[in-house]
């Protein structure tokens, strides 16, 4: 696998992007056009200190779904808000796209923070998650 030229911070990737990274690399290989859709870095200085993407292709309905993880130390600086607000209008340049979704653990309030300062509103609940969604701009 090639490693990236940018180098990253101490602790990056996180457990569940390492998990996920050999998935993905099948996945590209059986999709090329997944890529949009999967993971994106977050860059900070000039090294990787987080991940954002959507969760793959988008549903019949022309909804995406969102997740973000960010290194302890670059918390609370406005980067993963950044990163969303980046990644929602990256997406809404896809005239198929109507919404972006996201699920958060109910307990997780700085995620919840990170969301609706985005412009996101909870739409519900479920099994412990809440549901967020941020729709197309009429």
């Amino acid at each position: 696998m090639a490693r990236s030229p940018v180098p990253a911070a101490e602790g990056w990737p996180g457990p569940e992007l390492a998990g996920f990274l050999p998935k993905y690399g099948r996945m590209l290989a059986e999709d090329p056009t997944v890529a949009p859709w999967g993971v994106w870095l977050m860059l900070h200085e000039g090294k990787i200190v987080g991940d954002i993407g959507f969760t793959g292709h988008p549903d019949e309905a022309g909804r995406v779904e969102i997740g973000y993880s960010i290194l302890p130390e670059y918390r609370g600086q406005g980067l993963t808000q950044e990163a969303v607000r980046a990644m929602v209008a990256f997406a809404f340049t896809h005239a198929r796209i109507t919404a972006v979704r996201a699920d958060v653990e109910e307990e997780n309030e700085p995620s919840h923070s990170v969301l609706a300062k985005a412009g996101f509103t909870r739409f519900g609940l479920t099994e412990g998650l809440v549901k967020w969604e941020i729709r197309r701009p009429a």
